[in-house]
């Protein structure tokens, strides 16, 4: 009896042992993860921002029981936080060319390619701001640091953001499930919020991601306040210069009253280091005249506003000496 007693004690402490260890490992790799991902992040942000993005894309939508398969093309340059996105569809001329640099956003579309390109929309940048080709096109540049274009720095962040669990494979990759609340990141209302999800992180590559899987919360839709999210990314040998992604997979579905609805993109991508001009990011690469910013025309009509008070203030000024003098001589 005593040496069943023994053995049953042994036994226990050697699972509360295990236990213990687990606890201590996730969470020395829980503060690896706090204190490394950001940084690592950060300068996958900074490749990024430091290449161009040839790529071909696949896209297939399922919804009311049909499926749509579309095929493009393309290419995304980004030189710091200037960005040129030109677009093909089906071997098609480039229809259109989104642009931007710290100045102003712009888009220019043609019909054929012996057109000129033509001003279709222009207007001023604000920090951080991007355009529509950027968010539509873009995202899946963004996929090794940003979970649903949302920075993975921005939720690790947010006070609300707990990890659920936390491990290390034998690959030495990094599964982390996580939880947040969404309303603390609402800036867009047109788009869902993460709540919480999956990731699959290679530490050895900056924390890059490698997938993951997400719960979306979308509070002003009432069709889908629900939607899921999904994505992998491949890579390619680590170069110094640039970010080096071969492939992305993404997929978006929610439940509609009529069933499933989905969106698969399937992304082939070749990587370079962006090597274009400043004046590549401007309307003048376009043969596109410049109009004035409103905040620019604004600045003149006040400038041009201050200068006439000025001017009246002096003439009279000037009238009142006269006067003055005038009514000293007749005295």
């Amino acid at each position: 009896m005593r040496i069943l007693s023994l053995y049953l004690f042994l036994c226990k402490a050697v699972v509360t042992c295990h236990v213990y260890g687990q606890d201590i490992e996730s969470s020395g790799l829980e503060g690896r993860f706090r204190d490394e991902a950001p940084l690592g992040w950060n300068r996958l942000k900074t490749k990024h921002d430091q290449t161009c993005f040839d790529w071909t894309q696949t896209s297939v939508k399922n919804a009311r029981g049909k499926q749509t398969v579309l095929n493009k093309s393309g290419s995304n340059c980004y030189c710091g936080t200037d960005f040129q996105i030109r677009l093909q569809e089906d071997g098609a001329v480039v229809p259109e060319v989104w642009g931007g640099n710290d100045r102003y956003l712009f888009t220019v579309t043609r019909s054929l390619e012996s057109s000129p390109w033509q001003l279709r929309h222009f207007g001023p940048r604000s920090d951080n701001s991007r355009q529509n080709g950027d968010v539509n096109y873009g995202f899946q540049t963004r996929h090794s640091w940003c979970i649903f274009d949302v920075p993975f720095s921005v939720l690790a962040s947010d006070p609300s953001f707990k990890v659920e669990s936390i491990i290390q494979k034998s690959d030495g990759s990094v599964d982390v499930s996580f939880s947040v609340n969404p309303s603390n990141l609402n800036t867009d209302e047109r788009k869902p919020d993460v709540a919480s999800g999956e990731a699959s992180l290679l530490p050895d590559r900056d924390w890059a991601i490698a997938s993951y899987n997400v719960k979306l919360i979308h509070p002003n839709r009432a069709e889908a306040p629900v939607v899921f999210a999904s994505a992998s990314v491949e890579y390619g040998p680590e170069e110094d210069g640039f970010l080096n992604i071969v492939r992305t997979s993404y997929e978006f579905h929610w439940q509609a009253e009529e069933g499933k609805r989905a969106t698969t993109l399937e992304r082939d991508i070749k990587c370079r280091p962006c090597k274009l001009s400043p004046e590549s990011f401007t309307l003048a690469a376009f043969d596109v005249p410049e109009p004035a910013l409103l905040s620019e025309s604004n600045a003149r009509s006040k400038s041009w506003l201050l200068w006439l008070n000025i001017t009246a203030i002096v003439f009279l000024v000037l009238a009142f000496i006269l006067r003055s003098r005038l009514k000293n001589r007749e005295a």
